[in-house]
């Protein structure tokens, strides 16, 4: 009865060694896939790392950029504000210089009237004077003519 109370304890014993091998053999496996997942995590750490670094790279440099662009941008602001101001400010002169002529217009037509009615009334006395001088040759010729007569 002893035999069989230690043979049934050996064999519980043995169940229980092999249930803890097993127990170790899994666990051994877990390690090793863990071990695995950590090394792919690492790599991926590692990977992520680098991929960060390289945006970090490209944001400082897009950073700069626009820092670039946003001062180009504010000089071509500047710039067409300076031309916009010129700009109206040549229109200004520009309609004052229109209005100065149109006023120099109004004022030149009464005197251009007054240059026609000039070279109207010097046309009619010019024809008045060659008049005359016709008459006055023609009595000229007449009293040569009583002159040489008499």
């Amino acid at each position: 009865m002893e035999l069989s109370t230690l043979q049934g304890q050996l064999s519980l014993a043995s169940k229980e060694v092999e249930n803890f091998n097993t127990r170790i053999e899994n666990v051994r496996w877990e390690r090793s896939e863990l071990d695995k997942r950590e090394s792919a995590a690492a790599d991926s750490r590692q990977s992520l790392e680098s991929e960060l670094a390289s945006s970090r790279e490209r944001l400082a440099s897009i950073e700069d950029e626009t820092r670039s662009l946003q001062s180009q941008l504010d000089a071509a602001i500047t710039g067409e504000q300076e031309f916009t101001t010129a700009l109206n400010e040549l229109r200004t002169n520009l309609a004052v210089e229109k209005r100065a002529k149109q006023s120099a217009e109004e004022q030149q037509r009464p005197m251009e009237a007054r240059l026609s009615e000039l070279r109207e009334v010097a046309i009619r006395r010019e024809a008045e004077i060659e008049n005359f001088t016709n008459r006055i040759q023609s009595a000229a010729d007449e009293n040569l003519s009583l002159t040489a007569q008499a």
